[in-house]
C-alpha cells in the first residue's frame, strides 16, 4: 500500500484528528456561531473524509475506468463511521468531551457525501462510464 495512493484521505484524516483530539479552543465555545453549530462542522469534516477516500479509490483504479459502486461506498462509509466512533471514544482521554450527537452528525455528513460524490466526480470528469 503506497501512502501517496491515499494522500487526500490522509490529509483530511490528519485535519480531523487535529481538530477533534487537539487542545480545545479557549474558551471552549469561542468559535461556535450558535449552540450546537459544531455539529455542522462534524458533518462537513466527515463528509470530506468520505469524499477524499472515494476520490483516492477512484484515482487508484482509474486506469480501469471503474464505476464507484455501492459496495465500495459501503466500505468507505463503514471506515469513516468507525473513525468517527473511535474519535468520540478517545476524546475523554485527551481532555475533550465525547458526544453522541457529534457521532450522529459525522454519520449524517458521510451519508450526504455518499449521495453527492458520484455527481461531483462526474462534474470533475473523473467518473468512469
Amino acid at each position: 500500500m503506497k501512502i501517496l495512493n491515499h494522500k487526500y484521505t490522509i490529509l483530511v484524516a490528519l485535519l480531523i484528528l487535529w481538530l477533534t483530539l487537539g487542545r480545545p479552543p479557549r474558551p471552549p465555545k469561542a468559535f461556535y456561531l450558535w449552540e450546537h453549530s459544531d455539529k455542522i462542522v462534524h458533518a462537513i469534516m466527515f463528509g470530506l473524509l468520505f469524499f477524499a477516500a472515494s476520490l483516492d479509490w477512484f484515482l487508484r483504479h482509474r486506469k480501469k475506468r471503474p464505476l464507484l459502486k455501492n459496495g465500495v461506498f459501503t466500505e468507505i462509509f463503514a471506515w469513516c463511521a468507525l473513525a468517527g466512533a473511535v474519535i468520540e471514544l478517545v476524546q475523554p482521554s485527551v481532555g475533550r468531551s465525547n458526544d453522541l450527537f457529534d457521532f450522529i452528525a459525522d454519520v449524517a455528513g458521510i451519508v450526504v457525501a455518499w449521495l453527492l460524490t458520484p455527481s461531483i466526480l462526474r462534474l470533475l470528469g473523473l467518473k468512469g462510464e
